[in-house]
């Protein structure tokens, strides 16, 4: 009878672990998926001794199901058309939130924005991360290059419009050639500027006095604002360049609230016979730009670029690490939540 019992035991403890490797096969598409493993033992044993042999066996009394430990091998990566797909690569887990369950675990970076600019998994549960609170009314308050994990996660919000402001012209900078010997009456250097106006033009323009010195060649030099027959503004001022091209006397002017920048020696305005290589004037300011797309580097950080050529962080997501792994409680949907066993979820102080 003892064997008949044990093969029946035997029988019912495999068709739980089949239960289990079954519901495996079935979720092997599922995105994030973390494998059950069965894990079997053995019921009472009673121990029987051979008064002849002087032995003693162990008589089974069957087995039973005694757990199912979560399979922590790396699953395989697919790449995905959506900017917003997550994988991680190793050990960690997404934190998210419902607003009611405790903090929700998950392996499934399959991400998305919801109507209201949040990020969410396909539950619509709240990824949490840390934000970099530089987003007000759809508009960037502060362009970031960096930010550090916050102890506290929160919702992490990116808005389907955004918009970088324009940062105002303070100064133009040149690296530009008067040529000393052109036939022509005067020669100009141009460069757009942003303003409170939007954008608007600053024409420099160079016109050879009447008397020269002995070596090297006299400028006049008139700064104009706007157009050059009804300019807004006009600053007027004087170069002098030496014999071999330097300026020797720099032209100062600040026109429309910018400063224009000459340089010195031979690393901004010269005066050479003929043509120069690699000239160029450049300003410092931006116009407003709107957002072009949404990116996630490889340390979770969610940049934004803009079309004026703006970037900037505005948050990022933290991978979070346990104690014992084995201790998290599955829930359903590919969610866990922290036990006692766990331990609590935290960062390392160095994600890098």
């Amino acid at each position: 009878m003892t064997s008949f019992y044990n093969g029946i035991s035997g029988i019912k403890t495999h068709q739980s672990g089949i239960d289990v490797w079954a519901n495996n096969i079935a979720n092997v598409n599922t995105v994030g998926y973390r494998a059950n493993m069965p894990e079997f033992a053995s019921l009472f044993s009673t121990a029987v001794g051979n008064l002849s042999t002087a032995t003693t066996n162990d008589l089974g009394q069957g087995s039973r199901l005694q757990s199912t430990a979560i399979s922590l091998k790396q699953g395989a990566t697919v790449g995905t058309d959506n900017a917003l797909d997550l994988a991680i690569i190793g050990e960690g887990w997404f934190g998210l939130n419902n607003g009611e369950s405790p903090m929700l675990f998950t392996r499934n970076g399959n991400l998305s924005r919801d109507a209201t600019g949040y990020m969410v998994d396909q539950s619509r549960n709240h990824l949490l991360g840390t934000s970099a609170n530089n987003i007000v009314d759809g508009v960037l308050t502060e362009r970031l290059d960096t930010l550090a994990y916050s102890p506290i996660s929160t919702p992490l919000y990116i808005p389907e419009t955004l918009t970088s402001p324009a940062r105002p012209t303070t100064e133009i900078s040149m690296k530009r050639n008067i040529n000393p010997t052109s036939d022509a009456a005067s020669q100009r250097i141009s460069s757009t500027i942003v303003n409170a106006a939007g954008e608007e033009i600053v024409t420099l323009t160079f016109t050879k006095q009447a008397t020269q010195p002995e070596s090297g060649s006299s400028w006049d030099v008139v700064a104009t604002l706007g157009s050059l027959t009804n300019p807004s503004e006009t600053v007027t001022s004087t170069a002098v360049f030496s014999d071999i091209g330097e300026l020797s006397t720099t032209p100062s002017i600040t026109i429309g609230g910018v400063a224009v920048n000459f340089g010195s020696g031979f690393t901004g305005l010269t005066a050479f016979d003929g043509d120069v290589l690699g000239e160029y004037v450049t300003q410092n300011g931006v116009v407003e730009g709107s957002r072009t797309g949404y990116r996630i580097d490889s340390n979770g950080t969610i940049v934004a670029s803009f079309s004026n050529g703006d970037s900037s962080i505005v948050g990022r997501i933290p991978i979070y690490h346990f104690q014992n792994d084995q201790g998290l409680q599955k829930i359903g949907d590919n969610l866990f939540v922290e036990t006692d066993n766990s331990g609590k979820g935290f960062l390392y102080t160095n994600p890098e």
